[in-house]
């Protein structure tokens, strides 16, 4: 590979880089509107249409409700979490 190829190629991914930082974080503010509206829901669910509700889940709360300090997944782990059902 020559050297203006590593370069045009570096270029590209560097761009493609700095235009997802951009979309994750747009999708990160939508991601925290919709947990507004949820969670301002009666009794945290939001019935969609055609059987699809979305709800919130809390990945820091075990399954009995109690507040947990680690939970498992495989990479990044965000607190609240849509869950489309």
């Amino acid at each position: 590979m020559t050297k203006k190829k590593i370069e045009e190629l570096l270029g590209r991914k560097f761009a493609i880089e700095a235009q997802t930082k951009g979309l994750y974080a747009e999708a990160d503010q939508i991601e925290s509107q919709l947990i507004a509206a949820v969670q301002a829901a009666d009794g945290g669910c939001l019935k969609l249409g055609q059987g699809r509700a979305l709800s919130v889940r809390d990945n820091f709360v075990d399954r009995e409700g109690r507040p947990t300090n680690k939970t498992f997944k495989t990479a990044c782990v965000k607190r609240f979490e849509l869950v489309l059902a």
